[in-house]
């Protein structure tokens, strides 16, 4: 569904609706909770990928070293994808105006940083015993299905196998939310009380122009290595340099990741549905209303600068969303004997949601499909590079529909969707998992 909408807006823009595109500054649409969602997603199926019969089965060392192989996947993918040149154009690259950080480079960092977690906090196996179930093999933690390349969870109802692991599981998560809950306090007193040098009168710096991420970058990788089109150029006063994917910001994005570990840890450790739609719905109104108060004490909702305001309040939004897809996908013995009428249309719901499970087994190839897709666009132009065939589809679309450019990139953008939809449709049936 994140996937979806990332699509859909990407290929929609310039027309895009209000709804479906970023806050310049301080404020909250729906697409800045996609990019939040798509974290806690990572965190969630690392939980359940890195689970402490996993890590004991195949040893910390192996499994910390496929994590940190992946990571430089996601990083070198992400620099291949980023290019320097002042048209964006990919695979024209200028060296030295190449951005260093980026959306895949984001979610390695989140991979790893979960993953350490997980990793080192995982207790030591317990010496082999005899189970009365007389199976002590991996059937239980199998009765997950887990990508964890792709965020795509079926949280079928566990094997009975499974409530032997839940002790082994449960110092890791309680450990890592602990960890979690310090990072958020001293994240959030660096960014609020801690002066920038470069306007050290403006205690906490959240404008555009003044605050700690931008100063950081630009020390740290230069600001020719920055986003050169940040949305805060236009505001009053402007910002000189901001990158969203900036350093300090990726500390708020780990924290996402970390929420949906714990979402994670409760599929982990409890079995009964009703248990954990319970602790869902309680852990998304605890992050939800964290994120109210933070806001009505003055902490803004920014996605730019990962405020802790924003951190909570799109993990409750993301929290809230994994408990009405796990009520609706998962909870299918649940609703056995309810009302005929009631169960035929959330038959129909499962069923118009399945293109959504397609994207999902295979989300980060969709979207660097994606990616590639708008860059292979450029290289192909009329006259200037200017008219490129990244705008002659649309245009297209609009002369058929009689020059309404907007709904013509809509049809547009839908058609770019179907065609993702229905590769991901054909991987998902053949069992193909490309994991990136």
């Amino acid at each position: 569904m994140v996937i979806a909408l990332i699509v859909l807006q990407e290929n929609w823009e310039p027309h895009a609706p209000g709804f479906l595109s970023h806050s310049t500054w301080h404020g909250l649409t729906l697409l800045d909770n996609l990019m939040p969602t798509l974290l806690f997603i990572v965190g969630l199926s690392a939980s359940l990928s890195l689970s402490a019969r996993h890590v004991h089965r195949h040893g910390r060392a192996a499994i910390a070293l496929s994590v940190l192989t992946r990571a430089a996947r996601l990083c070198a993918l992400g620099l291949l994808l980023q290019s320097g040149s002042s048209t964006g154009a990919f695979p024209a690259y200028d060296l030295s105006r190449l951005r260093y950080l980026g959306v895949l480079q984001r979610i390695a960092l989140c991979v790893l940083s979960v993953s350490a977690a997980l990793i080192l906090s995982q207790p030591d196996p317990l010496p082999p015993t005899n189970s009365s179930n007389g199976d002590t093999s991996d059937s239980a933690e199998e009765s997950y299905d887990v990508s964890a390349d792709t965020g795509n969870v079926n949280c079928s109802q566990p094997e009975p196998g499974l409530s032997a692991a839940a002790p082994a599981e449960a110092p890791a998560g309680r450990l890592a939310a602990s960890l979690a809950a310090v990072i958020l306090i001293t994240y959030h007193m660096v960014i609020m009380t801690q002066p920038v040098p470069t306007c050290p009168s403006q205690v906490p710096a959240l404008s555009p122009d003044c605050n700690m991420a931008a100063d950081l970058d630009v020390q740290v990788f230069g600001a020719e290595h920055l986003y050169a089109w940040p949305a805060c150029r236009k505001l009053a006063p402007p910002c000189k340099h901001h990158d969203p994917k900036g350093l300090l910001s990726t500390v708020g994005a780990i924290l996402t990741s970390f929420c949906g570990l714990w979402f994670g840890h409760i599929l982990q450790r409890y079995k009964g549905h009703w248990q954990r739609l319970l602790l869902f719905r309680l852990s998304s109104f605890l992050l939800t209303a964290g994120g109210l108060g933070l806001l009505a004490l003055g902490v803004p909702l920014n996605k730019g600068l990962y405020t802790t305001s924003f951190v909570l309040l799109t993990s409750g939004n993301s929290g809230t969303l994994c408990t009405v897809l796990y009520l609706i996908l998962d909870c299918t013995d649940a609703t056995t004997g309810l009302n005929q009428h009631f169960t035929t249309a959330l038959e129909y719901l499962r069923a118009s949601l399945q293109p959504f499970v397609w994207i999902g087994t295979n989300m980060l190839t969709v979207y660097v499909l994606n990616l590639l897709w708008r860059k292979a666009q450029r290289w192909v132009w009329y006259g200037s590079p200017e008219n490129s065939m990244l705008v002659w589809p649309p245009k297209g679309v609009s002369f058929c529909l009689g020059g309404n450019e907007r709904a013509g990139a809509a049809v547009y953008a839908a058609a770019v969707l179907g065609v993702f939809t229905l590769l991901a449709r054909d991987l998902h049936k053949r069992g193909i998992v490309y994991k990136i």
